[in-house]
């Protein structure tokens, strides 16, 4: 592709009108930064060789976990350790004689009233309630709203920013009892749910040509100021100001949310359907950043072989972005799998939120990579 014809496509690129993602390539190599992605590259698969078994060995410790109690007594450390992984357990938030009393008096409704939506519809476990009595009365407890302003300040915002870090919103949700079974259902692969500057779009031929928000976020931005490294700070509040589409994302999120996260109304742990983590969350976003711009030389090796760095090539043919899927009359991503994601080796990588006990919360980063178990083992 000549040097004047990139220049007049970027030129013509209007954010509000363009269909085909490659434009963000282009844009990339415009500014003559080819050299500097091919190094973040192999810096980030260098240490995604090592990260990744670290992970795989240590298992669920590597999350770290504090007591409601102590989070005044954080070290900077502590603190960059909690965002460098992007998840954290924190035990005690509320009592948890109280929090036994919300899943009660929930169990209660639901029988009392069986017309309530959820599903599965035969065996319903997840509830369609967002503003039960209940769950008014965890959302608006002191120790949780004073939670969630510390978490959120964990994040950077401009002194001129439109972001109240100070001023946590309660966020409705839905809330689930789930019962054993080795039956699999309501599971979600490795995935990241969708925040507001998400844009996907599909070609005439059907091909997505997509972006999950914070890979659009941090090109566009890493595209003006900076080379797509895992120095990349994924807790500047950078987002506010991109472009939201609303049309046919059929899970995205209107609202800028720093964190997800829940209140634990049970005792429950690894293999009984908790949720699991890619608990880096910095080294994640930084591969699925530099991921697109990059394709396997010889795709028949195996194992390590077809992982090292010296089978995997620089190339901005095509506007595709690995991981967005169609969806009914949508889009949804971004869904990681094994092919299309292989340096994070998600079968070994992904490991299980600390078991946890009721007044326990479990948080992580919106950009961080989650797996949603299909089968328990007793209810959760």
């Amino acid at each position: 592709m000549s040097k004047d014809h990139v220049s007049n496509f970027e030129r013509s690129w209007r954010p509000e009108t363009q269909g085909d993602d490659s434009y963000i390539k282009i844009k990339f190599c415009n500014r003559g930064k080819e050299e500097s992605i091919k190094t973040a590259w192999n810096e980030v698969l260098d240490e995604l060789a090592t990260q990744t078994k670290v992970i795989a060995e240590t298992g669920p410790a590597y999350v770290p976990q504090v007591d409601f109690a102590d989070l005044q007594k954080l070290t900077p450390a502590e603190i960059d350790k909690i965002k460098r992984i992007g998840s954290v357990i924190v035990r005690n938030v509320i009592d948890d004689d109280e929090v036994v009393g919300y899943k009660e008096s929930l169990k209660e409704y639901v029988k009392a009233n069986p017309h309530v939506a959820g599903f599965p519809p035969n065996n319903k476990q997840f509830f369609e309630m967002y503003w039960s009595k209940a769950q008014l009365q965890a959302r608006s407890h002191p120790n949780l709203l004073a939670l969630n302003t510390f978490l959120n300040n964990l994040y950077q915002a401009d002194d001129d920013s439109v972001v109240d870090l100070n001023q946590p919103l309660s966020y409705a949700d839905r809330f689930r009892i789930r019962n054993p079974s080795k039956i699999p259902w309501g599971a979600h692969g490795p995935h990241i749910l969708i925040d507001p500057d998400v844009q996907e779009q599909a070609l005439s031929d059907g091909k997505i040509q997509s972006c999950a928000p914070h890979l659009r976020t941090s090109l566009m931005a890493i595209g003006v100021n900076m080379i797509p490294t895992r120095s990349q700070d994924v807790f500047e509040v950078i987002r506010i100001s991109m472009v939201v589409r609303t049309s046919r994302i059929l899970t995205q999120s209107s609202v800028f949310r720093t964190w997800q996260g829940w209140l634990s109304m049970s005792d429950t742990g690894p293999g009984e359907g908790t949720l699991r983590v890619f608990p880096d969350v910095l080294l994640s976003t930084a591969y699925l950043v530099l991921r697109p711009f990059f394709r396997p030389v010889d795709k028949t090796l195996e194992g390590d072989a077809f992982l090292d760095k010296s089978n995997w090539v620089f190339d901005i043919s095509d506007g595709s972005f690995q991981g967005i899927q169609a969806l009914d009359d949508g889009f949804d991503g971004q869904r990681l799998t094994d092919e299309e994601h292989p340096h994070l080796r998600l079968d070994s990588a992904i490991v299980s939120m600390p078991r946890v006990k009721p007044g326990d919360m479990a948080f992580w980063h919106c950009g961080e990579l989650t797996l949603i178990p299909a089968c328990v083992s007793r209810e959760t």
